[in-house]
């Protein structure tokens, strides 16, 4: 047993000497009986407080040095293993750099036998085709011998061909100037004729050919526009491969990259600019296509032309022949060859200046339709959506918290919030009315975290930092189920298309799949990553086959969500995936990331398409609209841009937050966008 000190001994006599006193001072009433013995009882517990103050800070001292003494070990066995831990890289490293070299010297002895089997073939083929250049030109004398016997007889027969052909052709041009004399008057009223025509086809060739280098030149600036426009969308393309390329540069001349890695940063290269390789040999085709068409016309222009210049040739030749003497009167009549024959001329010369009229008509109009694409596709281009304006027409200030996530109907009537004041919220998409609070967790730290639709509008789902997801009925508000499976925060949730099963993501890093019709978990979970892998986000494809999932760390993974087998990872962002979407045709995926980038995939190869800068904060959601065209993200940078699918461009900015926004939706219709923010606030925007 503890011995006691002696201030508690005094303390306790002086207690009791109080309770003396104070019976000596009822009895006799003196007060001092009672003053004396209470103030020496104070003066000793005051001195026996400072003892116990002073017992304890001795105690506390000598634990300190007793955890200081047990965590020297510690310490000295954390620095041996930091010198083991050295020493087994250093290993390492010198046996990947002696299995390298052996690598290099088995390669060398692989090649080595190639080498002398190419010099032996080298010159086997060479001997081979020695002899067959003697062979061959046995050969060539030979046949050169056997043709020459042939051509013989024929030379000879050209010969006396020759005469005949010199002999008729004197009679044949004695005919002609005899023909020529009979036609001289009607060459001159027919010339009367043509003179003027051909002046009018003069003057409308000139005009054709000012109007048309005017066009082309038009055509030119325009084409050339667009050229530019795609080179500076190829250099945005190029420019994530040129910093790949410097990041792999020291990398291969400080340390060496293995052979296998080597082969797949060339690969990966190639993977990107297929892609690119198929854009431009597109655009290219696409260019013959539209050029084919005026380069037929054209010739056929010229075509025409040129039968035009013969007929006149002709009937100048005529003209010109017309000054011989004129055929005595007795002259035997000859027959006109038709190829010479006024008429045919006069039919020829009618025919062209009419093929001549046709041709420049549709060159005329082909023109114009190509001047008419190009206006209506650089108004196209320059506006189209990025004409749309947009402004803000309600903001909602029912919630006391941060609003984590909004919905919209697929009726577009009506929108739901939750926040993590712990609610859940209905509106009135038109007016912004409050129809009522659907949900209300009484737990202290219970924020709605995620909210979907099912494709009907019937049905309405929210994951909760309870672990917990509710389902609700719209129109009733009453509970139908509450799915319990996941061990942390559900922050994402989606309906298949037929709104019979729910896909939910958790910061447990696990992703599950639930029957709607029996409020049960499927038996098919999914886990994104084992470590530093919360699921931020989940998406559903069209078809409700394939699953995507994006998480913090970095990766964007595609899962068939049949057998649950994940089918491949999508690599690009540089920080945590915080929302992904499909396209309506499934075909591409859209994906935000707190590195302040939205990526587009094609979902057919998993490569990446482009990627849309412009944010200045952590893209924190995203949302297409149905028919493909437009997508909306909402960032920490306190604003909700709408971008243009087709073309990666901003349509606008909608500002008016004051803080960050984390949940953006969109419309059926796609003139409605709802944004939820950490400023509490629910702002609806019209175009």
């Amino acid at each position: 047993m503890t011995q006691r000190h002696w201030l508690d001994i005094t303390e306790y006599v002086c207690i009791g000497g109080s309770f003396l006193g104070t019976a000596i001072a009822a009895a006799t009433q003196q007060v001092i009986y009672v003053a004396t013995p209470l103030t020496f009882t104070l003066g000793v517990n005051v001195l026996n407080r400072q003892r116990l103050h002073q017992l304890n800070r001795q105690h506390q001292d000598t634990a300190i040095a007793q955890v200081y003494e047990n965590l020297e070990p510690i310490h000295e066995q954390f620095s041996q293993l930091d010198i083991q831990t050295q020493e087994r890289i250093d290993h390492l490293k010198d046996v990947n750099a002696q299995q390298y070299k052996a690598a290099i010297a088995k390669i060398h002895q692989l090649i080595e036998p190639l080498n002398q089997q190419l010099i032996q073939l080298d010159s086997r083929s060479q001997n081979q085709l020695k002899q067959f250049n003697t062979e061959n030109q046995q050969q060539h004398t030979e046949i050169i011998a056997h043709i020459y016997q042939l051509i013989h007889p024929l030379q000879l027969h050209l010969t006396q061909l020759d005469e005949t052909t010199q002999q008729r052709d004197r009679q044949t041009q004695a005919q002609l100037d005899q023909l020529h004399a009979l036609q001289h008057l009607q060459a001159e009223g027919i010339l009367a004729y043509i003179n003027p025509l051909i002046d009018t086809l003069n003057q409308e060739l000139i005009r054709l050919d000012s109007q048309t280098q005017q066009r082309f030149a038009e055509f030119s600036v325009a084409n050339q526009q667009q050229h530019d426009a795609i080179i500076l969308q190829v250099q945005q393309q190029l420019e994530p491969l040129k910093t790949q390329l410097d990041t792999l540069t020291p990398q291969v001349t400080n340390q060496g990259l293995q052979l296998g890695q080597l082969k797949d940063a060339i690969a990966k290269w190639y993977d990107y600019l297929e892609p690119l390789n198929q854009q431009v040999s597109h655009l290219e085709t696409n260019a013959q296509q539209v050029n084919s068409q005026r380069h037929q016309q054209i010739e056929q222009l010229k075509e025409t032309i040129v039968q035009l210049q013969t007929t006149i040739y002709k009937l100048q030749d005529i003209k010109d022949k017309n000054r011989l003497p004129s055929p005595p009167k007795n002259a035997p009549e000859t027959p006109e060859p038709s190829s010479l024959s006024l008429a045919m001329l006069r039919h020829e010369l009618d025919a062209g200046l009419q093929g001549v009229g046709k041709t420049m008509h549709q060159i005329g109009n082909s023109l114009q339709d190509v001047w008419t694409g190009l206006t209506t596709l650089e108004t196209r281009t320059e506006s189209g959506l990025i004409t749309q304006k947009w402004h803000c027409v309600q903001t909602l200030t029912a919630h006391s918290g941060k609003v984590n996530t909004v919905a919209i109907s697929p009726q577009g009537e009506i929108c739901a919030s939750g926040s993590d004041d712990q609610t859940l919220r209905l509106w009135q998409l038109k007016t912004g009315q409050e129809m009522g609070i659907l949900a209300k967790n009484f737990a202290w730290f219970n924020g709605v975290k995620s909210i979907a639709f099912s494709p009907d509008g019937k049905w309405l789902a929210c994951g909760n930092d309870d672990y917990t997801i509710k389902v609700w009925a719209t129109k009733t508000g009453q509970e139908l189920y509450t799915l319990m499976g996941h061990s942390s925060s559900v922050k994402s949730i989606v309906f298949s298309r037929d709104g019979q099963r729910l896909i939910s993501g958790s910061d447990d890093r696990t992703i599950k799949l639930w029957n709607l019709e029996i409020g049960k978990e499927i038996p098919l979970s999914i886990q994104h990553s084992d470590w530093l892998g919360r699921v931020n986000a989940v998406a559903i494809s069209p078809n409700s086959q394939i699953l995507v999932s994006g998480s913090d760390d970095k990766t964007i993974k595609v899962w068939d969500l049949t057998t649950g087998q994940l089918m491949m990872t999508l690599s690009g962002h540089k920080a945590a995936v915080k929302s992904v979407v499909f396209s309506p045709d499934g075909k591409i995926i859209a994906s935000g990331s707190a590195d302040q980038t939205i990526k587009l995939w094609y979902l057919g190869t998993g490569k990446e398409m482009s990627t849309l800068s412009g944010n200045f904060g952590s893209v924190n959601s995203l949302a297409m609209s149905r028919d493909g065209k437009v997508l909306v993200s909402g960032s920490s940078d306190e604003t909700v841009q709408l971008w243009q699918l087709s073309t990666g461009k901003i349509i606008d900015i909608l500002k008016g937050h004051n803080s960050a926004v984390y949940s953006v939706a969109i419309s059926p219709d796609r003139k409605t966008v709802v944004s939820g923010s950490s400023d509490k606030t629910i702002r609806i925007w019209r175009c």
